[in-house]
């Protein structure tokens, strides 16, 4: 298999793949037939036939029963440097890697399974395989015994970061300690003043590690344009212990806030910073927070809200998962709409001054549409300077990249609202 053939295999491979992690195709459905998918894409029903067949490996999908799709997919990002390997190689080697709870990312490999693809016997040995990957140094596909891993992929050996150092960094919130992580800006120089951009993490259980940026969203970039971002850990993120996990339960947006302000101003206050141009952006639950902050404060001086949520009354009746809402808020949206109400952007908007762009995808379950769409009407009516812009066949994370271009200009409209704005 060429490089060029191997390239379109994996195309095809994200592209179906997607259908599944947005809804288009649930467990059981059967998988669109070869020619269906190969007119779709442009690309020939041998490609599509490869595509089918690493899936199948990755158990994705099965095509030993009529081909229908099967539960579990696996994060996109990982996905291009394992077939990398994979495909280019015309074999299989790892079985399946991807993020776990979203907070690290390694799967312990299943044995049978790798039996089942035929992997040689050292292959077998592995007990885990994980990417590697830190803010100066770009993803790689590592495996082997534990405590003994070898590098398995070098695909990305030719990068190096066009933004400057990252440290760790730790603050005082409400008497306890925080942590986040502070990217400096491009040829960072002492004597300028520089704008910054917070970054909250999804979740709302998950947290901001030290890692390569990504394809979709990647916010580390923002260095490179000259900003200081910062990714803080406030209550609610893993890494500190469960009690402090569980610091945000019945307290959606009020302790998880000031941990990230207080953040903002340990950085502002020790470095060159323009407090007069600092702004705020997230995606999932740090959409949220972005929709929860600028009914809060005025300190930002522009929002960018990727797949936000402004009303958790009507959001509990129009997403896909809704399970974990009652662990986080004690009970349903109609037993207690109290408490979901008090964390509910749209009811303090009032209180919003600051310009806000507004960015999801129209087939996103998670956190539907109309989420977005009410709180942009909201900023209009209230003539705040706001944007709306609404992606065609795109679900939470936007992962039809490769086929499309929502992801670019989703990008793009980022950075130009921001630079505009700060």
């Amino acid at each position: 298999m060429s490089i060029a053939e191997g390239g379109r295999v994996e195309v095809a491979i994200r592209a179906i793949n997607d259908r599944i992690r947005d809804g288009r195709l649930r467990v059981g459905d059967p998988i669109p037939s070869e020619a269906g998918i190969a007119d779709e894409l442009g690309v020939s029903r041998t490609v599509v036939r490869e595509a089918l067949r690493a899936l199948a490996a990755l158990g994705v999908v099965d095509l030993g029963n009529g081909r229908r799709a099967r539960v579990g997919t696996i994060d996109n990002d990982v996905l291009g440097l394992v077939l990398d390997h994979a495909v280019h190689t015309d074999q299989v080697s790892i079985q399946q890697i991807y993020d776990v709870r979203r907070t690290i990312e390694m799967r312990t490999v299943s044995l049978a399974a790798l039996r089942r693809l035929d992997v040689e016997a050292e292959t077998i040995a592995a007990h885990a395989a994980a990417m590697r990957k830190a803010f100066s140094t770009p993803p790689e596909v590592w495996a082997g015994a534990l405590g003994s891993w070898k590098q398995i992929t070098n695909r990305n050996s030719n990068q190096r970061p066009s933004w400057g150092e990252a440290k760790n960094i730790h603050w005082t919130s409400d008497g306890a300690r925080v942590q986040g992580w502070l990217v400096y800006p491009r040829d960072f120089d002492p004597n300028r003043r520089y704008p910054m951009v917070v970054v909250v993490h999804g979740g709302p259980a998950s947290l901001s590690q030290p890692r390569w940026p990504g394809s979709f969203f990647g916010t580390t970039l923002l260095a490179s344009q000259g900003y200081f971002v910062l990714y803080p850990n406030p209550r609610g993120s893993y890494g500190q212990g469960e009690d402090f996990t569980r610091g945000n339960v019945k307290d959606f947006g009020y302790g998880d806030l000031r941990d990230i302000l207080a953040g903002v101003d340990e950085a502002v206050h020790t470095l060159p910073i323009d407090d007069n141009r600092v702004g705020i952006t997230g995606w999932s639950y740090g959409g949220f927070m972005t929709m929860w902050a600028v009914t809060q404060t005025n300190r930002f001086g522009a929002a960018v809200a990727g797949a936000g949520l402004s009303n958790y009354l009507s959001y509990y009746g129009e997403n896909k998962i809704d399970q974990w809402m009652i662990p986080y808020f004690g009970a349903t949206a109609y037993d207690d709409p109290v408490v979901y109400a008090k964390s509910s952007p749209i009811n303090f908007i009032k209180k919003a001054k600051t310009p806000t762009l507004v960015v999801v995808g129209d087939r996103d379950g998670e956190c539907p549409a109309p989420q977005s769409y009410e709180f942009w009407h909201a900023l209009k009516t209230l003539k705040v300077p706001t944007e709306f812009v609404i992606y065609p066949n795109e679900g939470h994370g936007f992962a039809r990249e490769l086929t499309t271009d929502s992801a670019k200009q989703a990008w793009q409209r980022t950075t130009d609202f921001l630079k505009e704005n700060l």
